[in-house]
């Protein structure tokens, strides 16, 4: 069985022409991605689906360096995709509907411990949201540590990150916890100082 691996590793195998024989000449590969490639075709076959959506996955995370994939993020299609490093059989595949799925299905227990174990390998965010609150708590230590204080502006950033935004929301957010308040606020719902 002939496993065309010029489609999944970037770049084809160049021939040579000397002496009338084509010859395949051996050019690096990633040892990773190769054994990533031999273990889901050969070893493990799984579904068509499954193989087109981790082989995305690997290559997403390779130019991103994680798996944080938007919903709504297909691959590109036709020659752009292979512009860009993606093979013309990923075109238009919906990875980032995959990635939810693939989600889904672990918050449900519904997917197999080797799956499990693959996207995890590749740097999986099962929950955007705790990745989401430990970068604004990061932040927040961060802008408290250099400022002494945690009573940050609006505007306040710490290496970026938007720490006065997410302090405002979380603190929207975060439940009354004063008796007395919460029994105002019911007798006045109109209120609107309430305090931090």
């Amino acid at each position: 069985m002939c496993i065309p691996v010029n489609r999944w590793v970037k770049g084809s195998l160049p021939t040579s022409h000397r002496s009338g024989r084509s010859q395949a000449v051996s050019t690096p590969r990633d040892p990773a991605a190769l054994a990533a490639f031999i273990n889901l075709r050969v070893l493990n076959p799984e579904h068509e689906y499954w193989r087109r959506g981790v082989e995305a996955a690997v290559i997403y995370t390779h130019e991103h360096g994680d798996l944080r994939v938007p919903f709504t993020y297909r691959v590109s299609e036709g020659e752009g995709a292979e512009g860009t490093g993606w093979p013309a059989s990923l075109a238009d595949f919906p990875l980032g509907q995959w990635t939810a799925d693939a989600r889904r299905f672990y918050a449900r227990g519904d997917m197999g411990e080797d799956r499990v174990a693959q996207l995890e390998k590749l740097g999986m965010v099962w929950s955007h949201f705790d990745v989401a609150w430990e970068e604004g708590l990061s932040a927040a230590r961060g802008w408290a540590a250099e400022h002494g204080r945690l009573l940050a502006p609006l505007d306040a950033a710490h290496q970026g990150y938007k720490v006065g935004i997410w302090l405002k929301k979380t603190r929207a957010s975060a439940p009354v916890r004063d008796p007395e308040w919460a029994a105002r606020e019911a007798t006045e719902p109109w209120c609107l100082n309430r305090p931090h």
